[in-house]
């Protein structure tokens, strides 16, 4: 609070510009499933006679990637396996180094 001077300006201006990064992902994270969803809209709306071409099938790949992803980084089973395979990726580096010395 700036109250006579106790709090200087630009220390009143950078709080006032902080936005915590939790409402930034809450607030961004329906907008994006959203866009990742468009291809699968696309899909349930086609009719007998349409067809789809290679870019809806390739962004209908992008789009089930990003989601997997999405989900591997939020929820606890996802970091989980985060943690698994990363132990194995770092033994499996590791190796491969070895063998080019």
């Amino acid at each position: 609070m700036y109250v006579a001077g106790v709090v200087s300006m630009a220390t009143l201006r950078d709080e006032a510009m902080n936005v915590p990064l939790a409402w930034v992902v809450v607030l961004s994270l329906p907008v994006i499933l959203l866009f990742l969803a468009l291809p699968f809209v696309k899909l349930a709306t086609l009719t007998a006679r349409e067809r789809f071409s290679f870019v809806d099938v390739l962004l209908l790949l992008v789009a089930t990637v990003i989601a997997f992803v999405v989900a591997f980084t939020v929820t606890p089973g996802g970091q989980l396996y985060r943690e698994l395979f990363g132990t194995d990726w770092r033994h499996f580096v590791h190796w491969v180094s070895g063998l080019f010395p």
